[in-house]
């Protein structure tokens, strides 16, 4: 079977999708600037593949400071989305017309961006149909496409979280195919990225330099600035540090192959190792000097035998410069050490809570922050004094593994296997007549800054991030690009129907998630609680229609009612269950009545009781149907 043709169902629906986002986008009141941007990025993209994918590298580290510029700072990460979607569009649109089977990254990104997406399916309406019950699906879609989904709102953060995912996934493939097409390509999109990321670091460093121009001794304030604060005007601090450590390691490859000249690369160095330091990322600064002393350590051991005490020199340079650093490193700057490694082994046992709770498709995607509290979060209160005792993982592949399950896990080390084990197995560069080929030596590195950023994985969360995570996959698609290996049509076919049924099951899972709500007390048409004056129960008011959400057990329950002052009297209040009439009952005077409703069970632990209030004629009771009619007590089990 062609791998295209059962790969399609996933990349079509996925094209489609962005395109409309891309749409929705250009009709929203945001600067017009922004709005038009990933248009003409998108038409750039399909009309050249690669100059979209280049204006896209030289943009994207710089998202949140072009929004920012263009005075919508708010929707930076929306703005940077815009951009990944026009150029999936585009150049997505050319690499699916060339009739070239898809490469071994598409399938495995195919089947994690289905997981990620099914799984944003299945626990969504646990956020949304408790917060607003009485909305239909297709209400939301309007409201999302009308501005809502750009504002990012904690209710959809796993729509949020697997397009972020997906949206990943998808540059990684498109960028892998469009170098794989052109190899020149790959050095000239890691070279803008680089110097996009190094200009964020300029940023950074223009906001220490804001804040020293207000003191006395201009260098003296900027260097005691320097050493002491944390800055990242844009990108989250530890993030922020994850990225230039990939980007410092980016620079040595594009200063050894020569793609940038020699000063302009120790430029790029100097000012990438300036932002990683003001990020002040204690995993991103260890994980930078734990990678140098194995690179030198495998040379001083393995290395030309010329070159061994050279090696040996630089490495114990090396390990005097760290402890130096160390040593001199303030302790201010950051939460201490002890704290910070208990707060990543509590953390790791919650995330292995989670797993045991729902092992092979986890509790949801974007799922760990709120639900951390409930498999043993409330540690980080007990023995740190933290205000919370909800926190992310702290380590990027136990938060997949708990909110994908072991199925996301594996796919997830499946895309980065692939392209990563390809390029460890070409090794460091070969000299060729005394010069090694510039193409090798950048790859080379890029493998050592993409092998350094995954390190920062094991106590960060950067790919949370969109800043730092769609540079990762910008990059690593043009790592995959010249190590591509054409997908066998065998595993492209069980792939793709594994992604299929994902998606395809993901509306029952649904469905089941929703069945399964907890909507104890949840009303449609009713204010919040309040308290009664007379020392009575609380209540919530409602007018003439209204709804409660009630156990669908059998079991029945009691549920307080009562006219509100000035309501006519009597007052008939109809029930009804899904249209069907349960009920008719009459309230009169002042006093609270217990009414009695019993649903038998449909397969949801509740339903939706409606109350329609009538003068005991059918009519409106009084002019106003929108006064308040009824009080409407805390319902109790029978």
């Amino acid at each position: 079977m062609n791998p295209r043709l059962v790969l399609a169902p996933v990349a079509l629906p996925g094209l489609v999708a962005a395109a409309v986002l891309v749409g929705a986008w250009t009709m929203l009141p945001a600067p017009a600037a922004l709005r038009v941007v990933p248009l003409a990025l998108a038409v750039l993209a399909l009309a050249r593949p690669a100059a979209g994918l280049l204006a896209f590298a030289a943009a994207a580290p710089l998202a949140p400071a072009i929004a920012a510029l263009a005075g919508a700072p708010s929707r930076g990460g929306a703005f940077l989305e815009q951009l990944v979607l026009a150029v999936v569009v585009g150049a997505g649109v050319q690499a699916w017309r060339r009739r070239d089977a898809p490469s071994r990254l598409a399938v495995a990104a195919a089947v994690l961006g289905a997981l990620g997406v099914a799984s944003a399916i299945a626990v969504q309406p646990m956020l949304v149909v408790p917060a607003e019950p009485a909305v239909s699906w297709t209400a939301h879609a309007r409201a999302l496409l009308a501005g809502a989904y750009f504002d990012r709102g904690p209710a959809w953060a796993p729509l949020h979280a697997a397009a972020l995912l997906a949206e990943g996934l998808a540059l990684a493939v498109t960028v892998e195919r469009a170098v794989a097409a052109r190899p020149g390509l790959a050095r000239r999109l890691v070279l803008l990225a680089t110097v996009a990321t190094a200009a964020v670091a300029v940023l950074n460093l223009a906001r220490v330099a804001e804040a020293a121009a207000r003191g006395d001794d201009f260098l003296r304030t900027f260097g005691s600035l320097f050493y002491s604060l944390r800055v990242s005007r844009f990108y989250d601090v530890n993030a922020a540090g994850s990225i230039f450590v990939l980007a410092t390691f980016a620079a040595v490859g594009l200063w050894r192959s020569a793609v940038a000249p020699r000063a302009w690369g120790l430029a790029l160095l100097v000012v990438l190792g300036a932002g990683l330091w003001l990020s002040g990322s204690r995993t991103a600064l260890a994980t930078l000097a734990l990678v140098i002393v194995l690179l030198l350590a495998h040379r001083a051991v393995r290395g030309h035998p010329r070159r061994r005490r050279a090696a040996l020199g630089m490495l114990g340079t090396a390990v005097a410069a760290i402890v130096i650093v160390v040593a001199a490193y303030p302790s201010t700057r950051n939460f201490n050490t002890g704290g910070a490694l208990r707060t990543r082994v509590i953390m790791a046992r919650v995330a292995m809570n989670m797993w045991a709770s729902a092992p092979v498709l986890g509790i949801g995607i974007g799922r760990f922050l709120p639900e951390s509290s409930n498999f043993g979060g409330e540690a980080l209160q007990q023995e740190l004094g933290f205000i919370t005792a909800n926190e992310n993982a702290h380590n990027y592949f136990l938060q997949v593994l708990a909110t994908l399950g072991l199925a996301g896990f594996v796919m997830l080390i499946a895309v980065l296997a692939g392209p990563l084990a390809a390029a460890w197995r070409r090794g460091p560069p070969a000299r060729a007549n005394g010069a090694p080929d510039a193409d090798a030596v950048l790859h080379w590195w890029l493998l050592v800054g993409l092998a350094a950023y995954l390190i920062t994985w094991l106590t960060g969360h950067p790919q949370l991030v969109p800043d730092a995570a769609i540079t990762f996959w910008l990059l690593f698609g043009a790592l995959a690009g010249p190590t591509r290996v054409t997908a066998r049509p065998a595993v492209a076919t069980v792939a793709g129907l594994a992604a299929m049924a994902l998606l395809l099951t993901a509306p029952v899972r649904a469905t089941g998630t929703r069945h399964g709500l907890d909507l104890e007390h949840i009303g449609v048409g009713v204010s919040g609680w309040r308290d009664d004056a007379a020392g009575g129960p609380s209540y919530r008011e409602a007018g003439r229609t209204f709804g409660l959400y009630v156990p669908a057990n059998g079991l029945g329950v009691s549920l307080p009612l009562r006219r509100a002052p000035g309501a006519p009297d009597p007052l008939r209040l109809s029930l009804a269950r899904g249209g069907d009439i349960l009920q008719t009952v009459t309230l009169t005077g002042d006093d609270w009545q217990a009414v009695t409703i019993a649903l038998e069970p449909r397969g949801a632990r509740f339903d939706l009781v409606t109350f329609t209030a009538d003068d005991g004629n059918g009519a409106a009771p009084g002019a106003d149907v929108g006064g308040v009619l009824v009080h409407v007590g805390r319902y109790r089990p029978r």
